[in-house]
């Protein structure tokens, strides 16, 4: 073992750095609780999981490696599974030297700088309205010039806004519309039962008469409606991608 280990540092002393970085934090999470491993955050509301939705405070930061989001893969590190960073926008700066927000993450932390530095893909920046609600996938922390910390995005076909709040984001998948889709979403009659309708505009909920799609609509489906295909787009990961077969996966 000692060998192989001299072996890789003569080849890349940073690889061998990062490997032995690798070794210590996963002694230092050996003891980690049943209630803290993927299988058991796995069973919570889809955007609770902190594995696959962490807020700000535990993204990795940009320059520092984290084996926590991140594995050695051939000497290169390779993220170990999708994650992705939701926040509320809650205000915009008064002088537009470039285009930035401030949002507010599922910890209520509410002093969130994130800018925009495009290199590649494309952003509708109307979009970037308060209230809406920014998702950013592989997200990392950043340390700007003037020492806030905050969101550097410059890969924008990882980024999408869904036009809806975070709190409304949150009750849709706590209702999880992808274990309901058999059922009516008002009465809970099941399509073995009756046959069920779509909701003709997000083409998700489900309803066995027009009586209980009207009683939705006045219930909640008026907010939902607009947001489900932005929600649907951010759980359609695979949970259980490792580094071994990871493939980024983009908004567009």
């Amino acid at each position: 073992m000692f060998c192989q280990l001299q072996n890789i540092a003569q080849r890349n002393q940073e690889a061998f750095i990062l490997l032995i970085q690798w070794i210590i934090l996963n002694m230092a999470n050996a003891g980690m609780s049943k209630h803290e491993t993927k299988s058991e955050i796995a069973k919570t509301s889809r955007l609770r999981n902190t594995l696959h939705f962490p807020v700000f405070s535990k993204l990795p930061w940009d320059n520092t490696p984290s084996f926590e989001y991140y594995a050695l893969k051939n000497c290169i590190l390779t993220p170990n599974r999708h994650w992705c960073f939701i926040g509320e926008v809650h205000a915009k700066p008064l002088l537009l030297l470039r285009q930035s927000v401030w949002v507010r993450d599922l910890e209520g932390n509410d002093n969130i700088h994130v800018a925009f530095y495009p290199e590649t893909g494309t952003f509708d920046y109307s979009d970037l309205k308060v209230g809406n609600t920014l998702c950013v996938r592989y997200a990392e922390r950043h340390h700007f010039l003037d020492f806030t910390a905050g969101l550097r995005l410059e890969q924008l076909d990882f980024v999408m806004v869904i036009p809806t709040s975070l709190k409304t984001l949150l009750e849709i998948s706590d209702f999880s519309p992808e274990a309901n889709n058999t059922y009516c979403w008002i009465c809970g009659i099941s399509k073995s039962e009756k046959k069920l309708l779509k909701c003709g505009k997000c083409n998700v909920a489900k309803y066995c008469s027009k009586d209980c799609q009207i009683s939705d609509w006045k219930r909640r489906h008026n907010e939902w409606c607009q947001a489900i295909p932005g929600y649907k787009k951010l759980v359609d990961i695979d949970s259980d991608v490792t580094e071994n077969n990871f493939d980024y996966k983009a908004f567009r």
